[in-house]
């Protein structure tokens, strides 16, 4: 009995039919063909089965970004049951208070994978609309939402990026983000149901990353913004290796800046793209940055894909609404939260934009982070647009400074390149002769770092909080 056709994991069974010797993943130098890797997902199937695990089970999940990730994510779709990924160097009680939360049946490890077992494979009936992946939000709080995607769910988000980008079989696909994250996840996905390659760096390095495109031959990859920031520096470098191979390359997860873009257009020899969406409905813009000069915009709504802005202020922003045919199953045991992610059947992303005349998108922050002070709305995007002209700058945050007179007031916090001389009276004097005075910021900060995620993205609410922990330790900005 083989897997049910209805299983993501049937495209991978059917690949390693087609072309069993093939490389199916690239990870640490170590290949291995799609023969190899059903076999391995024969063997987590077993592991699986003697844990009792069945349809509609919960999995938690802590392992390294490797082959042996991709190989339990398609042996626990084989037999309808999901996967609650997490990172690897989540402290273990914050770890164990995650899958009690979720209510897993069983935790799954790297160590838990060396069992070798012989044991015949039963496969259930599937459907292809069982919980496939629950994915913790990265969020900017600290009690993450689990967003719930089926397998079809996968399949589709997959399929629309392999007919966007134009892929076939012959792509080597690059996943330099973590796999506890969706975008990895799809990209390990669109190679696999292509039956291409799929190479997985496990710690993003920009020097390296250099390296393994071209030693790999790597074709097409969706990346954080703030790793192609860091690949744009290399870009100065005489010392990296001539890369070739690329066809196209896409921005994700957070806007890139526009001399990131230039950067990026004047030294490869590859297509640029810019895309915007949330892990709840997966992308909904895509922009061509090499055929458009609008970089402001994160482009156009993808087919299928419906925008909308709710409340539009004076600058017609307000909060990004959406309808598309990607859209998630749900919050995972949360009825109430999923219910209340919807406005006449509309979902609320949380974001803020603008849609001009050409139908072209902006994206103008997230609503959690708008500073209203003096009655004002305030938006952190356009002061930081401001403040990334300068040279000395390496990265800042506009974030809400508490002001016991004035409620909320503009904190500045910002980060200086290497070598670099900037006082914060000098960023006081840009700030007057380039902002408004309602959008200047009355508190700067110059940080060794910025708080992130695993993604990259800064996390404006741990700011302050950072900032008053270390004064208290003495230090001071």
């Amino acid at each position: 009995m083989i897997v049910n056709n209805k299983s993501i994991a049937y495209l991978l069974y059917q690949n390693q039919e087609r072309n069993p010797d093939k490389a199916a993943i690239i990870n640490n130098g170590k290949t291995v063909s799609y023969k190899q890797l059903w076999d391995l997902v024969e063997k987590d199937i077993r592991i699986l089965q003697k844990r009792n695990i069945q349809k509609n089970d919960l999995i938690g999940v802590q392992l390294f970004d490797s082959i042996e990730f991709c190989a339990l994510m398609y042996a626990s779709a084989s037999l309808g049951s999901a996967i609650a990924p997490i990172d690897k160097s989540t402290p273990k009680a914050l770890a164990e208070k995650r899958f009690s939360d979720l209510g897993v049946k069983t935790v799954i490890t790297d160590e838990d994978l060396k069992e070798e077992l012989s044991t015949e494979i039963i496969y259930p009936e599937l459907d292809g609309d069982e919980t496939m992946i629950i994915s913790l939000t990265s969020g900017s709080t600290n009690e993450p939402k689990a967003i719930e995607l089926t397998q079809n769910n996968k399949i589709i988000r997959a399929k629309a990026h392999i007919d966007l980008y134009h892929l076939n079989e012959d792509d080597v696909i690059l996943t330099s983000t973590p796999l506890f994250h969706s975008l990895a996840e799809r990209l390990v996905n669109m190679a696999l149901i292509l039956g291409g390659t799929v190479v997985i760096i496990d710690e993003f390095k920009p020097y390296e990353w250099f390296n393994i495109v071209h030693r790999d031959k790597v074709t097409f990859t969706i990346t954080d913004s703030s790793q192609l920031a860091q690949i744009s520096q290399m870009l100065l470098s005489p010392f990296i290796p001539e890369i070739t191979s690329l066809k196209a390359i896409v921005s994700s997860s957070s806007f890139l800046e526009n001399h990131v873009k230039k950067e990026l257009i004047n030294k490869l020899n590859c297509d640029l793209y810019e895309i915007y969406g949330t892990s709840e409905t997966s992308t909904l813009t895509n922009i061509d940055l090499k055929q458009s000069d609008n970089f402001r915009s994160v482009g156009k709504p993808l087919q299928g894909v419906e925008l909308k802005i709710s409340d539009p202020d004076e600058k017609n922003i307000g909060e990004i609404l959406c309808k598309t045919d990607l859209i998630f199953k749900g919050y995972y045991n949360s009825k109430e939260l999923t219910e209340d992610a919807y406005r006449d059947g509309y979902f609320k992303t949380g974001d803020l934009g603008r849609i001009d005349e050409d139908g072209y998108l902006y994206y103008c922050g997230r609503k959690d982070e708008l500073i209203k002070s003096n009655g004002i709305n305030i938006y952190p995007f356009d002061i930081e647009d401001v403040l990334n002209k300068l040279d000395e700058i390496k990265e800042c945050a506009i974030f809400s400074y508490p002001d016991d007179i004035k409620g909320n007031v503009i904190g500045l916090a910002a980060v200086l390149n290497e070598n670099a001389e900037l006082s914060k009276e000098e960023i006081s004097k840009y700030c007057t002769e380039s902002l408004p005075e309602l959008s200047r910021p009355e508190y700067i900060f110059i940080m060794p770092e910025l708080p992130k995620n695993s993604l990259g993205k800064i996390r404006k609410n741990k700011i302050y909080e950072n900032i008053i922990r270390n004064q208290m330790m003495g230090e001071t900005y």
